[in-house]
């Protein structure tokens, strides 16, 4: 028995390199307006796959973003040099060389002067040149905000196994400049891109857009400066904040209001959902049609996660229990917050735009995106233990060849 035995094993030994997958690696910076994230994918080609399988990544972050760099740009782009010499390391020097590799800035640097992005692109751009990795000549430069959103829907129907399948997810994204949402509708309808996903050519019809402005921190700016006052009723209930306003620095917001409502009415200023002149709007007249029509699974994720998780929403739940939480928030009342951690309540008091946060979250999605209040959603940060972020999009559409 032990001689065919033997023979199995070299049979298998030898006809290995026949039946082992190749393996790919993808480099993608997410220049921030926060920060900047280096992600390294190990994809896995196997020949009766359309799409590559993930197989591992490498993560690692730095602040503050490159957008911070504007009247400095070669030392913005060596906030990067550290992160890229350990991404290298992570790749088998054998594959280094055949590694695509991608630097993409969002809201932060969209918001900057054009000569300003250029010189951060250009410095960004000569750092790279000291690395082993294939460089194409757009592999540096300022992502817009439809191919954000894109890249971040099809990470997470990726990530889902739904590209393959009848029915995809909706994503709306909050980031820190910017909010997107992609959500597929009716083929063949108006005001929607066609996108091709996979060699069998499946096509999905997907209405998207970005709102650059919108993210989480600028709206936080519009909100402390519209009004000239020192009482703004979205800094949390008996807190005070500091701020640097347009044409004075260092000076105290404070809050004495007990109506929600207020601050939500301070939201509705600042998106501009009327008017509308087109069938359906979102906010500042943009056109989009109703999100409801689709009734898939609609995901929120990046700051709509990191402010709902940290304050016991469970990652399913409904606007309308986004509101009671924005209530009990605004209104100080944190210890009737059920599921609030000991490092939550130390983080509610010490954070005083929490009510800031949670109203604009709020008004944004039901009355910019239009999302009904008892709808059901989901929030995800990751999935099977791979963050869902648009990177993994942009190497995903590469690593499959389409």
């Amino acid at each position: 028995m032990w001689v065919p035995s033997i023979i199995l094993l070299l049979l298998t030994w030898i006809l290995r390199p026949i039946y082992t997958p190749n393996s790919s690696y993808a480099v993608v910076v997410d220049a921030g307006s926060t920060g900047s994230r280096v992600h390294v994918f190990k994809f896995r080609h196997e020949t009766n796959q359309s799409l590559p399988v993930l197989e591992d990544k490498y993560f690692e972050f730095t602040r503050p973003g490159l957008s911070s760099f504007a009247s400095e740009p070669q030392q913005g782009a060596e906030t990067l040099r550290g992160m890229l010499n350990r991404a290298t390391s992570w790749i088998p020097s054998k594959h280094q060389s055949e590694t695509p590799v991608w630097v993409k800035c969002t809201a932060g640097l969209r918001m900057l002067a054009p000569e300003e992005q250029e010189g951060i692109l250009t410095s960004v751009d000569n750092l790279l040149d000291e690395y082993p990795f294939q460089k194409s000549p757009e592999a540096v430069a300022v992502l817009n905000g439809e191919e954000e959103g894109f890249f971040a829907w099809m990470t997470l129907n990726y990530l889902l196994g739904r590209l393959q399948h009848n029915r995809t997810v909706s994503v709306a994204e909050l980031g820190g400049g910017s909010t997107q949402i992609v959500f597929e509708m009716e083929r063949n309808k108006g005001g929607c891109s066609s996108m091709a996903v996979g060699d069998d050519e499946r096509k999905f019809d997907l209405y998207q857009y970005s709102h650059l402005g919108y993210g989480l921190m600028e709206a936080r700016k519009k909100i402390f400066e519209l009004n000239n006052g020192r009482v703004n009723p979205c800094i949390g209930k008996g807190m005070s904040k500091v701020i640097n306003g347009k044409t004075e620095a260092g000076y105290e917001l404070t809050s004495d209001a007990l109506n929600d409502q207020e601050c939500i009415a301070y939201m509705e200023v600042i998106l501009h959902t009327e008017p509308c002149t087109h069938s359906s709007c979102s906010l500042n007249n943009v056109y989009q049609p109703p999100i409801d029509t689709y009734n898939g699974d609609l995901y929120l994720i990046s700051y709509f996660y990191d402010r709902t998780s940290n304050l016991g929403l469970q990652n399913e739940f409904t606007l309308r229990d986004v509101k009671k939480l924005q209530e009990k928030v605004c209104h100080g009342q944190w210890t009737d917050i059920s599921g609030l951690s000991e490092m939550a309540f130390k983080e509610l008091q010490g954070r005083p735009e929490w009510c800031l946060d949670l109203s604009f979250m709020y008004t944004l999605l039901h009355s910019g995106y239009g999302i009904a209040l008892d709808r059901p959603l989901k929030t995800v940060k990751s999935h099977g233990g791979n963050e869902v972020s648009w990177a993994l999009g942009v190497a995903l559409q590469n690593a499959a060849g389409y």
